[in-house]
């Protein structure tokens, strides 16, 4: 409609420079005037229309395009299929990455709005990346999960009454190298030690070592913090 009031508006335009017979030049410029504002009210509204296909298109699912009432339709539509789903994830061991990567996968796509099995594909999906690099790197595979030290010798040798490695690689570990950093009261690094521990990681488990002596240290350190910087595959 607004396409033929634009026809009729450049008609009568025209007529303002070149009035035909009998027909006075204000007359023709009333009537632009007239057809300018009828183009207004006739053109369709696209703003409005774009707006609506964002909305309906961006949806505020995770990744999914639905919204939130289609999300939770779909959800409750798969409860029975989740809630098996979930008791096979509550079985699985942490360690079985592979495994618990694929529950979760279909657990998101059961259910696209909840967060939580989102953020598990990612945890997952970050483990898995890792692991390809053990073999390599088998010392990213261990973590330090608990630790405790103290000063013996009469307060200059460092002693690690209590550390429990982590093996998160799918093989054995052994002779890992442990680091230690020490700091005086006032946060500065003032003293270092480095001891290897020839011992055996086994795979996905965690072993404790006890009375571990770490050498001389200095009489100032405060605290301290050790990390492995390195291992070999047994």
């Amino acid at each position: 409609m607004s396409g033929l009031f634009v026809i009729i508006f450049f008609v009568l335009l025209f007529g303002v420079f070149k009035p035909f017979k009998g027909v006075k030049r204000w007359q023709f410029g009333l009537g632009a005037f007239v057809a300018f504002i009828l183009v207004g009210v006739f053109a369709p509204d696209t703003h409005q229309g774009g707006k609506q296909a964002s909305t309906d298109t961006g949806g505020s699912g995770v990744g999914s395009g639905l919204s939130v009432e289609k999300m939770a339709a779909v959800e409750k539509k798969n409860e029975p299929e989740i809630s098996k789903l979930r008791r096979a994830a509550r079985t699985l061991p942490a360690t079985d990455v592979e495994g618990n990567l694929r529950l979760y996968k279909q657990l998101s796509a059961l259910a696209p709005g909840n967060e939580s099995y989102v953020s598990k594909v990612r945890v997952y999906e970050g483990k898995l990346a890792a692991r390809a690099r053990y073999p390599d790197h088998p010392e990213e595979a261990l973590s330090i999960a608990d630790w405790n030290w103290q000063a013996a010798g009469f307060g200059s040798v460092m002693e690690i009454t209590k550390l429990t490695v982590r093996n998160d690689a799918p093989f054995a570990i052994k002779d890992f190298k442990l680091h230690c950093v020490h700091s005086g009261n006032s946060g500065t690094e003032i003293d270092e030690n480095t001891r290897v521990q020839f011992e055996i990681v086994p795979a996905n488990s965690q072993r404790t070592f006890r009375n571990i002596n770490m050498g001389f240290i200095s009489s100032q350190a405060a605290s301290s913090r050790c990390e492995i910087t390195d291992a070999v595959r047994a």
